[in-house]
């Protein structure tokens, strides 16, 4: 192949992230492929540190395990394996008799010097390994440790990483919380919002201490405090989004799941495109559909705006103020998150400082962008998202945008005030 020429990947085949080798496309396929690239990405290992189905021998017989890593720069043999990473479709379950746990902890038990393993299927679970009474056993922690660190430790702002797949992760939680706490779809949805708002507050106003963690053998009532504790906070700045008397409403086991995790992610770094698409994804499925929603992609969000900003000065769009853009069917909030994003670009390539840009997008936002939508639930999921994004999320109302603006309610006709051209 001549140099500067691509590759084309046949149909029903997938190319793997760790050895550039065609496999079969099926959907356990695709999983393992985003894990490992999750292994790489998010939590820093090297790529010639892991391999695919890795030929482990237990007694007579050989057994492949999904993913191993092995500790940094060793050869590839069955010693050295440090991390074994068992994936499974996203209907199998940990107890699964033959698919679950008990499959990977045959795997560990084979690897003379595994430290951690990770099982990823309709739940994600980490372990570390231990010995007692004479025998290697798998203890649940919450989470894998990144390349180097050798054990969980308690999250930085500098050790948060971006998010490859949010998607994936925020629907396995939807799913964790509706399957173990026995509420409804949207009443999971919502203590999610809960979590994920309390996420993004404690990473823009917690430095450099952030609180939303959880860490090996902690007390979950640790945890709780502190959560609830960010969430009063968050309660007495949003109040137009949360009511005083609102609380987390998931059990001990729940909230260490969902904790568990989030705590790794920047969601503020990760990309308003991986953010937006995880969102829509959970906020469909509890949307009723008898009124006729649905989601602008993204790619014509980002062309309108471009078309709109096209027409008024740069100097005018980053001025707070300036102008007013107005979305009255608002939905998730992408149309005007788009803008956002726009208006983040502008800064960045007039050389803002980092130190100045989350502040100046937030006047930005604040002052010039606004939505309105007849489905309260989308109001209140605008709301957040806007948030998630830096906010302007004061500036999303409940009304009938195809109503005469005179019969808005007060609150809503005082902030957005339409004008006859």
């Amino acid at each position: 192949m001549l140099s500067g020429q691509q590759s084309v990947i046949p149909s029903g085949y997938i190319k793997c992230f760790i050895t550039g080798e065609l496999r079969k496309d099926t959907p356990e396929e695709r999983i393992r492929q985003e894990v490992a690239r999750i292994l790489v990405e998010e939590y820093k290992y090297d790529k010639r540190d892991i391999a695919i189905e890795f030929p482990i021998k237990m007694g007579r017989t050989i057994k492949r395990a999904d993913i191993v890593i092995f500790s940094s720069g060793q050869e590839h043999t069955q010693k050295n394996v440090y991390i074994v990473v068992e994936v499974k479709p996203e209907d199998i379950k940990p107890n699964d008799e033959k698919e679950g746990i008990a499959q990977l902890h045959s795997y560990v038990a084979a690897c003379p010097n595994a430290k951690f393993a990770l099982w990823v299927g309709s739940e994600r679970l980490a372990f570390r390994v231990v010995v007692k009474k004479g025998e290697k056993i798998i203890e649940p922690i919450p989470d894998i440790p990144r390349k180097g660190e050798g054990k969980v430790s308690q999250p930085t702002p500098e050790s948060l990483v971006p998010a490859v797949n949010l998607k994936q992760v925020f629907k396995r939680i939807h799913n964790y919380i509706y399957a173990n706490q026995g509420f409804q779809k949207d009443k999971a949805f919502e203590e999610l919002l809960k979590l994920i708002f309390i996420k993004v507050y404690d990473e823009q106003f917690s430095r450099p201490d952030l609180q939303f963690y959880i860490l090996p053998n902690e007390d979950v009532n640790n945890v709780r405090k502190r959560l609830e504790n960010l969430f009063n906070n968050v309660k007495n700045v949003y109040k137009y989004i949360f009511h005083s008397n609102e609380k987390i409403e998931l059990d001990d086991r729940v909230l260490k799941y969902v904790v568990s995790e989030l705590q790794r992610f920047s969601f503020i770094d990760t990309e308003a495109d991986i953010k937006g698409e995880a969102y829509e994804a959970i906020v469909g499925p509890n949307l009723r559909g008898d009124r006729g929603e649905f989601f602008t992609p993204r790619n014509v969000c980002n062309m309108l705006i471009d078309m709109l900003f096209s027409l008024v000065p740069e100097k005018k769009l980053i001025q707070p103020g300036a102008i007013k853009i107005l979305d009255p069917a608002v939905g998730t909030g992408g149309f005007l998150i788009a803008g956002i994003q726009k208006i983040k670009s502008i800064l960045l390539k007039r050389g803002i400082p980092e130190s100045q840009l989350r502040n100046t997008i937030r006047e930005i936002a604040n002052n010039n962008f606004y939505g309105i939508d007849f489905n309260p639930f989308l109001v209140k999921v605008a709301q957040m998202n806007m948030f998630m994004h830096g906010d302007g999320s004061s500036n999303i109302f409940h009304a009938n945008s195809l109503e005469n603006p005179a019969k808005w309610p007060q609150n809503v006709k005082e902030k957005n005030k339409v004008k006859r051209i």
